[in-house]
């Protein structure tokens, strides 16, 4: 086995600057099923890039860091060139894996959910007031006391998934999250809610087209583009012969994706028109309705 070197003036070498080994080790499959391979290190790859999307946010919500119109526009752009590598990724999901191979993998996964992804989570903090993720307008949480913030994460849209199932396998799905996550996603909405980068946006950029567009690609991007090509995975495997009603969490996976979110689909609603929503949403029930 190859020692990395301790000596900080060495040359570097290629397969020890990236952890080649630990990296190639960690795809640690449950079955011996070919596909779930590429199932498990498709996913493994959006954390990667999730992380990156986190690396770039948190350089512009942090109190200490001086943001000028340049460096608020180049974060962006590196947020949403992440963000579409992981959505054109999803024909890997949807065309790169034998639907009858996922589906005998799938079986064996228990309730472990992409919905568990903590770093999703973190980035809808840090991206927007809780207020639009609890769809509750009055749930104001910017500059205010932290029993209003507890009150607000306690109406986070992700809680209610329970609403989407038959039974209590979703709600064990997200007890199991929120005892290894719950109090480090508090911590970090106290950090990040205060300037979050909507806040950012309104204090300094409201009235740059440039970031004002940015922002709302952004927004598409991970709130709707995202969801549109989770969708169309998820019908291409899951309906016709191989009608399958249940995520591996336990909700309704047609229920939850249309209609998880309870007022608002967007992270920013001011810089939408109504009839853009409209459409999408109109286009997701569409997607359901024909794969029925």
């Amino acid at each position: 086995m190859h020692i990395k070197s301790e000596d900080k003036d060495a040359p570097s070498i290629y397969w020890d600057y990236i952890q080649l080994d630990l990296l190639l080790g960690i795809q640690n499959t449950k079955t011996s099923i070919s596909d779930e391979k590429v199932f498990l290190t498709y996913h493994q790859i959006v954390e990667l890039y999730y992380s990156l999307v986190l690396h770039e946010l948190n350089r512009l919500i942090r109190p200490e860091v001086e943001v000028d119109v340049a460096f608020f526009a180049e974060r962006l752009l590196r947020m949403n060139r992440y963000l579409c590598h992981i959505i054109n990724a999803f024909e890997v999901l949807t065309y790169g894996l034998d639907t009858e191979e996922f589906l005998r993998f799938r079986r064996l996964l228990g309730n472990a959910s992409g919905f568990q992804s903590v770093q999703h989570r973190k980035i809808e903090i840090a991206a927007t007031d809780l207020a639009v993720l609890s769809g509750n307008d009055s749930a104001q949480t910017m500059g205010v006391s932290d029993d209003l913030l507890m009150r607000a994460y306690q109406s986070l849209y992700w809680r209610c998934i329970s609403e989407f199932a038959s039974d209590d396998s979703a709600k064990r799905m997200l007890n199991a999250f929120e005892a290894r996550y719950r109090d480090e996603l508090i911590a970090y909405a106290r950090m990040a809610q205060p300037q979050n980068l909507w806040q950012r946006f309104m204090q300094d950029f409201k009235d740059n087209a440039e970031i004002r567009e940015l922002l709302k690609r952004f927004d598409r991007l991970f709130n709707l583009d995202w969801k549109e090509a989770h969708l169309g995975a998820a019908i291409h495997h899951m309906s016709g012969m191989h009608r399958v009603e249940r995520a591996t969490g336990g909700s309704n996976w047609r229920q939850y994706l249309v209609k998880g979110k309870r007022v608002h689909p967007v992270f920013y609603p001011e810089l939408w028109e109504a009839s853009e929503l409209k459409a999408f949403e109109e286009r997701c029930m569409a997607l359901v309705t024909n794969s029925n």
